[in-house]
């Protein structure tokens, strides 16, 4: 339990340094260089692990789904926090990303027909509502608020919900398709996000003429980042595998809340009220929904 804690401090982080990144140099450039980074890290730490370790048909199966999955995620992430035009919206983004813990007990009863009690339905009503008071952009609950929202920039809100499904659905299939003493796939994870992000690189290179200013900060966001990466995702991957999943779901639904905060000291952006009141209903609905399980 302890490493799924340890993650959820770390993913505190990840909203304000990918959205700072993302703004400076871009999704795939932030990509390329953070996952270079970090699959370096993991393909010395495999080697080190290589005569201990043996891959059978159940683990190529795991890595080629799970695999898939997590690049998905990470790159929806990127880019939908790229697309965000201001800070307001880019938390937005954050908080629909957030929306994970509830949709993993859902993908839970769709993937291994968990057994749920009869709360989850105001669990799941609270979370959504949370993100509904989030989007709307004046303080009047009409839907037509929320439809103008999602339009002005559509495809950064879809990227933000692919990522959260994606991530709901991973952390099912990891629980189910892993062996408690196998190794830990998340090394794999990283470099096949890494080549993902390479080849995204060169194939953007001509296109994006932003020249990049490495100053210190940018240095420390990178390096930062890919140390992050691998021992948030690394812990998580721990924790799905060997801890009791309702109690993890129920400790990282705290996630939105923090994560708005150190967002907001970060980036040194005055955010709207309404963001802080999602993040708070999003919590509530999401713990609800983990105890009803």
């Amino acid at each position: 339990m302890i490493f799924g804690v340890f993650a959820i401090i770390l993913w505190c982080m990840n909203i304000a340094l990918i959205r700072s990144l993302t703004d400076n140099i871009g999704a795939v450039r932030t990509g390329f260089y953070t996952f270079t980074i970090a699959s370096l890290i993991c393909l010395f730490i495999l080697f080190l692990a290589s005569s201990h370790q043996n891959f059978d048909i159940a683990s190529i199966k795991h890595i080629s789904i799970c695999g898939s999955l997590f690049a998905l995620y990470i790159v929806s992430l990127f880019y939908a926090l790229e697309k965000a035009k201001s800070e307001q919206q880019a938390m937005e983004i954050g908080l629909i990303n957030y929306l994970w813990p509830t949709l993993t007990i859902i993908c839970a009863i769709i993937l291994i027909q968990t057994t749920v009690k009869v709360f989850i339905i105001p669990g799941v009503i609270l979370s959504f509502l949370g993100i509904y008071i989030a989007l709307i952009q004046k303080d009047q609950f009409k839907f037509s608020e929320l439809v103008n929202n999602y339009k002005s920039n559509w495809i950064a809100y879809t990227l933000a919900l692919v990522a959260a499904i994606t991530w709901a659905t991973y952390t099912n299939l990891t629980n189910i398709l892993s062996e408690r003493n196998s190794i830990n796939f998340v090394f794999i994870y990283i470099p096949i996000t890494g080549i993902i992000f390479t080849i995204l690189y060169f194939i953007n290179r001509k296109k994006d003429t932003r020249l990049i200013k490495w100053d210190k900060k940018v240095i420390f966001e990178v390096i930062g980042f890919s140390i992050i990466t691998i021992v948030a995702y690394a812990c998580w991957d721990i924790a799905a595998r060997t801890a009791n999943v309702s109690t993890l779901g129920i400790i990282s639904n705290s996630i939105p809340l923090f994560s708005t905060i150190i967002f907001q000291l970060y980036r040194k952006e005055r955010l709207n009220k309404r963001i802080y009141f999602g993040a708070i209903l999003l919590v509530t609905g999401s713990t609800i929904s983990w105890l009803s399980i």
